[in-house]
């Protein structure tokens, strides 16, 4: 794992990203939503029997092999008490679009795992920390979302991405 600043840390995974990027697609679930610049579809946290095989690979990459990333990261920042988001946001942007500077809730903590680099911009830019981590397969980026950050103009191919996060419990 390796530390930006205190608070935002890359880690370097070995998950197959194109079998990923491939189950997303099968799954035919990308839409268009109102608060998100990207096509997006919600993934439940908790596994259904009639879920489709290729959403039980994507769960079980995730659980598997970057959860027990995540909560060494969350350890390493003194975080004991939390709970998970009630779902993961998967995410296809589309060349063209960027998203907006914001700032998420000052509780939580989030992640997000890039999953291929073939386009130029999509860059993750942290407004007020001069950083900018730009997209490589399986990278996990986890951080601080009530940093001031937005995504830069994306050109050439879609950028795959899926993340969530955890609220913290005092």
């Amino acid at each position: 794992m390796e530390f930006l600043n205190h608070e935002i840390a890359l880690y370097e995974s070995s998950i197959n990203c194109e079998k990923i990027i491939q189950s997303m697609e099968n799954l035919n679930k990308f839409e268009k939503v109102n608060f998100r610049p990207h096509l997006t579809f919600f993934m439940d946290y908790e596994e259904s029997v009639n879920d489709p095989k290729d959403l039980k690979y994507i769960r079980q990459v995730i659980q598997n092999d970057l959860f027990p990333v995540f909560d060494a990261y969350l350890a390493g920042q003194g975080i004991t008490k939390y709970k998970h988001r009630p779902r993961y946001i998967v995410s296809k942007m589309m060349p063209g679009s960027d998203m907006d500077s914001h700032r998420d809730p000052i509780k939580s903590y989030a992640y997000d795992v890039y999953l291929n680099d073939n386009f130029s911009g999509g860059i993750l830019i942290f407004d007020e920390l001069g950083l900018e981590v730009k997209p490589k397969p399986g990278t996990l980026i986890m951080f601080r979302p009530y940093e001031l950050h937005h995504v830069n103009m994306l050109h050439g191919n879609p950028r795959y991405s899926y993340g969530s996060g955890i609220e913290r419990i005092d």
